[in-house]
């Protein structure tokens, strides 16, 4: 549940949270706010938009990770042992 996922990404040790499909980082940058434990690592296809996440992650002092990534089905269970929660806030474009 929600509730579950808001408990878990407040706990410690701290959890990893995928963001799929970051584009520049916006939703990235939220998490962050929002659960400052948390490791939050941001994944878009787009190399300029990675790069843009990053300034605008560096703007907002807040400590998260990009990374030109595909969050196609094989990519995600690749990761699937070591993520806790993955998201995608309005990656549909």
């Amino acid at each position: 549940t929600v509730a579950d996922l808001h408990a878990r990404l407040g706990e410690d040790p701290p959890a990893r949270v995928a963001d799929l499909g970051c584009g520049v980082g916006w939703s990235t940058i939220a998490l962050a706010r929002a659960y400052p434990h948390a490791s939050i690592t941001g994944y878009d296809l787009d190399q300029r938009s990675i790069v843009e996440a990053s300034g605008n992650a560096s703007d907002a002092g807040v400590s998260v990770t990009f990374a030109r990534k595909d969050a196609s089905a094989s990519g995600r269970r690749a990761a699937s042992n070591t993520i806790r929660s993955r998201t995608s806030i309005g990656a549909v474009r």
